[in-house]
């Protein structure tokens, strides 16, 4: 049975541009690292006033991010590509920034879908 995943998170009004061109050339590998890891039909929506909304499909989302989890050589790759860039750009809540993977999680309440 497919698990539907999602997360959202906020970036700053004035670093909106920063996180789409960030997001504009997703390299290879880490595309690579997500598929192998059992993500499918990964997107990610953001919203006119930074509101960014990531949506998943997987078999098995506690393996797939624990399989994700594992390959912090693809994070710190990919971090030092980007550099700075993202740096300082989220709002976070109250609570502040999450740990690991703690604003990923499956969908909770299915309230419509037309198939």
């Amino acid at each position: 049975m497919v698990q539907r995943i999602c997360w959202t998170l906020r970036v700053k009004p004035d670093r909106v541009n920063d996180y789409r061109e960030s997001h504009a050339t997703i390299p290879d590998y880490y595309r690579q690292a997500l598929s192998d890891a059992g993500w499918h039909n990964y997107s990610i929506f953001m919203m006119p006033d930074g509101l960014i909304i990531g949506y998943l499909e997987t078999d098995d989302w506690d393996k797939a991010r624990q399989v994700m989890f594992a390959r912090k050589d693809i994070y710190e790759r990919y971090s030092l590509e980007i550099g700075d860039k993202m740096k300082d750009a989220f709002i976070w809540g109250p609570e502040g920034q999450p740990v690991e993977w703690q604003n990923i999680h499956p969908c909770e309440e299915l309230v419509f879908r037309l198939d």
